[in-house]
C-alpha cells in the first residue's frame, strides 16, 4: 500500500504524476486507491490537467500504479464532492482508501442490491469497515 497516496487522498491534495511513460505530467484528483479486479494497485481519479492519450480531461480515469511515475502530491487541494463520485467502485476489489471515509473493503458475500450513482443497480459486493 503506498501510504503518500493514502495521504493525499485523506487530505484531499491534488497529485501530479506520468503514466505509463507518456510525454508529460497528468494532475489528477485521487478518490480511491485499492486493488482492481484483476489484482493490481490501482486509482480511481479525476484528471483535471495535463497530458493525457486519449485527450479525454477532464475525466473520471483508472490508473494503475505500476505505470504510475514521478509522484508529487500538491499542495492544492480540491473539494472531494464531485456528484458523480461513487465510493462503490465496481473496478475495485478491495479500497485501501478513499474520499469521504475510513478504510473499507469490498465484502463480495455481502447482500447485493443498491444503486450506482447513475442509478443503475449494483451487482456487486458492498464495502464495509476494514
Amino acid at each position: 500500500m503506498n501510504a503518500t497516496l493514502c495521504d493525499a487522498i485523506r487530505n484531499r491534495k491534488i497529485v501530479k504524476f506520468h503514466y505509463d511513460y507518456d510525454r508529460g505530467m497528468r494532475t489528477v484528483e485521487p478518490y480511491l486507491y485499492g486493488v482492481s479486479k484483476a489484482g493490481n494497485d490501482v486509482l480511481r481519479g479525476y484528471q483535471t490537467g495535463g497530458y493525457s492519450v486519449s485527450g479525454d480531461v477532464p475525466f473520471w480515469k483508472l490508473f494503475q500504479l505500476d505505470a504510475v511515475s514521478a509522484l508529487n502530491v500538491d499542495t492544492e487541494s480540491f473539494t472531494g464532492d464531485r456528484h458523480d463520485y461513487n465510493a462503490s467502485d465496481s473496478a475495485m476489489t478491495q479500497v485501501y482508501c478513499c474520499v469521504g471515509s475510513r478504510r473499507f473493503r469490498r465484502d463480495e458475500h455481502a447482500p447485493r442490491g443498491g444503486q450506482h450513482s447513475d442509478g443503475s443497480p449494483s451487482t456487486t459486493g458492498r464495502l464495509v469497515p476494514h
